[in-house]
């Protein structure tokens, strides 16, 4: 594939791409679609065996199902930074106050920024852009005239730069917990908040943590046993925390930016791999606040702390109940290198510590958390402004349909309203009842639309679904 689309006769780059053919008979074949995790950062190949599992034997059946992994993600051409180890902070894995948030700034973000920044040509043509034309290279390449394209959190963002780049050549569109794609970057490239906040990503977070903390204490302690205690538990635990970490047998310190770390990390998924994750989420709550002060113990016998489970919050991933759980970290040099070039992000220190700062006040535990994980933003000036260009410039009319949980955690259902309008035929199907960041898998009603939609275009009967679980089952 051409570095730069613009020279193709230049220097070029090596692409991953995978394929589940159609499993149906030949006459029954409609084409190609096209499949994206998101991230950015996330492998396309390597999660397209789960992606097809979980689309269902129509969708299998009567498409070929194809990844490409885009440019700085698994096995295409990578991207050398944050190469060896980073500088040593105080902290586990985010900044928790304004103390961390400027030792990150002054220790981590140069050093990954100058990493980034020296690693050579590929970051400049690391966009969505890019890897929108990457995929029409690929559909051509494989002798296919449209494609229908798939698209989970951030791959929203990479579907509608394709379907304005390449309109007459895309067939449909399918986004699950879309990432809302004018509120990811603007014209001007003026902005004095963060990503997040444009994304209203803490306010979802905390959305989604109360409503099922709510949940929990009015359906009782048979279905959820943290009830009559959670909210008592985790306000002790988080004021504790602020002051002091805990030292955990089988894990370390403990301390508030690994809390903050354990709850957004299992926010992300709800009973999405045959265990409650949000019980897992209160059961260490309560186990962590007992184990700061068993005195305020109303159990005789106060809950274990899981070192295993704590240990998934480590830079390092780990296995929990035999779900692999992704290290941020790992992703954070592709995230920052694709954001910080073509979103706008706050170019001085006083601009994200204030909106990080307003973030917390508003929304303690998750404000921070998510607004810090971009400092290193601040100083690095987008080199790509393509996106913006052209998501301000066009609008399209391909068929569109916007899958969203009802307290998505990282997008939000006011995302998702936004990105179906992006399409005059756009349309939002609602997973009521529901947490956890994607649907895919996790609502036969939501399955049989997205089916029935991708099979023939059109407005779909019905704008909400039931989730197969609820929560705390």
């Amino acid at each position: 594939m051409p570095l730069d689309h613009a020279r193709p006769s230049g220097d070029r780059i090596v692409l991953s791409v995978k394929r589940y053919r159609a499993t149906g008979p030949t006459a029954d074949r409609i084409g190609l679609l096209f499949y994206n995790p998101g991230g950015p950062g996330l492998s396309a190949t390597g999660s397209l065996q789960g992606f097809v599992d979980g689309a269902g034997a129509e969708l299998a059946a009567r498409f070929d199902i194809v990844a490409v992994d885009p440019r700085g993600v698994g096995d295409s051409a990578r991207l050398t930074c944050a190469q060896g180890e980073p500088p040593g902070v105080s902290y586990t894995v985010m900044p928790a106050n304004r103390a961390q948030l400027k030792e990150q700034m002054s220790v981590l973000d140069p050093w990954l920024r100058s990493s980034c920044l020296s690693s050579g040509r590929l970051l400049t043509h690391l966009g969505t852009v890019d890897n929108a034309r990457d995929l029409d290279a690929v559909r051509a390449a494989l002798g296919e005239a449209r494609a229908s394209y798939y698209g989970i959190s951030y791959g929203a963002i990479l579907g509608l730069a394709y379907a304005h780049l390449f309109g007459p050549t895309v067939r449909s569109l399918v986004f699950d917990g879309a990432v809302d794609v004018r509120a990811f970057t603007t014209a001007t490239f003026r902005s004095t908040s963060t990503l997040w906040t444009r994304l209203g990503t803490p306010e979802a977070s905390s959305d989604a943590f109360w409503t099922a903390l709510v949940r929990c204490e009015k359906i009782g302690a048979e279905r959820c046993p943290q009830s009559a205690e959670i909210r008592e538990r985790y306000t002790f635990l988080m004021d504790y925390l602020r002051k002091r970490s805990l030292e955990i047998d089988g894990y370390g310190t403990f301390d508030l930016s690994a809390l903050e770390n354990t709850i957004i990390n299992l926010l992300y998924h709800f009973n999405e791999y045959g265990v409650d994750d949000y019980q897992l989420m209160f059961s260490q709550i309560v186990a962590l606040a007992d184990l700061a002060n068993p005195e305020q113990s109303r159990r005789q016998l106060p809950q274990r702390v899981d070192p295993a489970v704590l240990s998934s919050l480590a830079r390092r991933p780990a296995l929990v109940a035999g779900v692999p759980r992704v290290d941020m970290s790992d992703r954070v040099a592709l995230v920052d290198g694709i954001i910080c070039s073509e979103t706008a992000e706050p170019q001085t220190r006083r601009a994200m510590i204030a909106d990080a700062t307003t973030a917390e006040r508003r929304y303690p535990g998750f404000g921070m958390y998510w607004t810090s994980s971009l400092s290193a933003c601040a100083g690095w000036r987008p080199a790509n402004r393509a996106l913006a260009q052209l998501v301000t410039s066009r609008g399209t009319n391909i068929p569109l349909l916007v899958l969203a949980a009802e307290h998505d955690p990282v997008t939000g259902l006011a995302g998702a309203k936004a990105t179906a309008r992006a399409s005059t035929n756009g349309w939002l199907l609602t997973v009521v009842h529901t947490w956890g960041h994607a649907v895919l898998d996790r609502s036969n009603c939501a399955s049989a639309a997205v089916a029935r939609f991708l099979t023939s275009p059109g407005k779909p009967s019905i704008t909400r679904c039931a989730p197969d679980e609820p929560l705390f089952p």
